[in-house]
């Protein structure tokens, strides 16, 4: 019960990822592994300063209600044991037929289609899933449809601690961040993190602006290449659906 019979890659992103060996395996197992292999593919950096989102949508075959809680409560008890995911935000949400067969004909994740009326924007995208689960005011909205496992206070102060040896290593003095840290608890390390990045990103600006104003003549020296991918972190398309036999899925 409750094994994978079934894994589709909805994506070029997610038709990168191994799976195969996935099938038969208990559903709470394959959707650990398919998100660590996203993790490995650099769709998810678990030690950057980005908060990383990933969704997994429950849809009962026969829409009980009870499929969708199993499924997700097997999930959860796979995050407490999962050192990985525990370095994540997973956001589970509970899906009918409907919705399913809906967000198939708008060519939509289903996650996403769930809660439309909140990521749908005013030039007919939709927001990425990471962006919308770090607003508050987006997350309470959804609060009952939604069940979000956050990271815990110590991976996440550990990310924090990664990112200030970097920053010192470009030559930033760290000390000030380093003593709100001591005693900080998860919403302060939240504006910590949030005001880390700022700080990251001045010395790469500023490299930026030195390349482009080199003798080579080239205004583009010193820019970036191979970003692209920065945008799929925690959006629920980058990673295959695994279908179980009592009719949830895992997206």
């Amino acid at each position: 019960m409750d094994n994978v019979v079934k894994i589709e890659a909805v994506n070029e992103d997610a038709e990168a990822i191994e799976v195969d060996d996935l099938i038969g395996m208990k559903v709470e197992d394959a959707v650990d592994l398919i998100i660590q292999r996203a993790g490995e593919a650099g769709f998810i950096d678990v030690e950057d300063l980005e908060e990383d989102f990933v969704v997994v949508t429950s849809i009962s075959l026969e829409d009980k209600e009870e499929d969708h809680d199993r499924i997700q409560d097997r999930i959860q008890d796979q995050i407490k044991d999962s050192e990985y995911l525990q370095s994540l935000n997973i956001v589970s949400i509970k899906a009918t037929q409907r919705e399913k067969f809906e967000a198939n004909g708008k060519d939509i994740p289903v996650g996403l289609y769930v809660i439309n009326g909140y990521v749908l924007q005013d030039d007919g995208t939709y927001m990425k899933a990471g962006e919308f689960f770090s607003n508050p005011e987006y997350k309470e909205a959804v609060k009952n449809r939604v069940q979000i496992t956050e990271e815990n206070e110590l991976k996440l102060r550990e990310r924090i601690e990664k990112a200030l040896v970097k920053l010192e290593s470009n030559g930033v003095d760290a000390t000030e961040y380093r003593q709100q840290l001591e005693n900080a608890g998860l919403e302060e390390m939240l504006q910590i993190q949030a005001e880390i990045k700022v700080a990251s990103k001045q010395p790469e600006e500023a490299g930026n602006e030195d390349s482009g104003n080199s003798d080579s003549g080239n205004p583009d020296a010193g820019s970036g290449e191979g970003v692209e991918n920065t945008e799929t972190r925690g959006n629920s398309d980058t990673a295959p659906k695994a279908n179980e036999n009592s009719g949830g899925k895992g997206n």
